[in-house]
């Protein structure tokens, strides 16, 4: 009898032992952020300076225990994409950039437009009228001002006019492009502009010639296709830059670009 209840005991100690010795981790959560290079907001992934936006976020977020993932895709493909919910969100986008997309309250930086041209090409940008006399590098897919993407949008196909960069790097494109005269002006955020051609070392051969006096501001657009989960990651990076606007570390991460505050 003795051997008949060791037997039974040894089979209910082997039903109620796991079949893996391994522990069940919980799965970490995880939010794919995409864009073309656009210093110094979002810049090489995993270069010791990726850009100050994608500090921002790797703080806040991993102060949450979620990872960010960050790819770098060319920006038409960055929106579709994301709107699609292949990837969470965009980086570097206006509210006119992605409509029906899911925005932080808080922006992550004031965008003007500046153009750049060559030290000695003579062109200043004066208003609207002022760029159709010179051939002007964008890149597919931006959304400038409206009176500038309609004239994109008009001229597109004219490369007298219109010179549209593609790629994970499209400003540098346009920057290179410039100082070898194959275009006359570049237009882009002015703090894209001038960092961009520093790193390139290009800052002694051209120069500010202009820039426009409507702002943006510039989000990270959360997809639309996870509605709730966007709203929540929206929420959780609102407040993120707030406590770190108050405690001071937003312009200690900021002033390792040489930059300021936005607000």
């Amino acid at each position: 009898m003795r051997t008949f209840f060791a037997s039974i005991g040894i089979l209910v100690l082997l039903s109620l032992t796991p079949l893996s010795a391994d522990p069940i981790l919980p799965r970490t959560e995880k939010v794919i952020l995409v864009a073309d290079e656009w210093a110094p907001y979002n810049m090489t992934p995993g270069a010791r300076k990726e850009g100050y936006i994608l500090e921002i976020v790797r703080e806040i977020f991993g102060a949450q225990g979620i990872e960010i993932e960050y790819w770098l895709v060319p920006w038409a493909r960055a929106l579709q994409d994301t709107r699609s919910g292949l990837y969470d969100g965009v980086i570097g986008a206006s509210t006119s950039d992605a409509p029906g997309f899911v925005f932080p309250s808080e922006p992550l930086a004031i965008n003007r437009l500046g153009f750049l041209t060559r030290k000695a090409f003579p062109w200043t940008y004066k208003n609207h009228a002022s760029i159709e006399s010179v051939s002007l590098g964008v890149i597919r897919g931006y959304d400038y001002r409206v009176w500038l993407s309609t004239y994109v949008e008009r001229y597109r196909t004219d490369p007298r006019r219109i010179q549209e960069a593609v790629g994970d790097s499209p400003l540098e494109t346009n920057l290179k492009k410039l100082v070898d005269n194959k275009l006359d002006v570049v237009v882009d955020s002015e703090t894209a502009l001038l960092y961009t051609s520093r790193l390139l070392g290009l800052q002694d051969q051209v120069r500010l010639a202009g820039r426009d006096t409507e702002p943006a501001f510039i989000h990270i657009a959360f997809t639309p296709s996870r509605q709730r989960q966007s709203e929540r990651w929206a929420k959780i990076l609102s407040d993120g830059i707030r406590t770190l606007r108050n405690s001071g570390r937003l312009q200690v991460i900021l002033s390792g670009y040489g930059l300021s505050d936005w607000k």
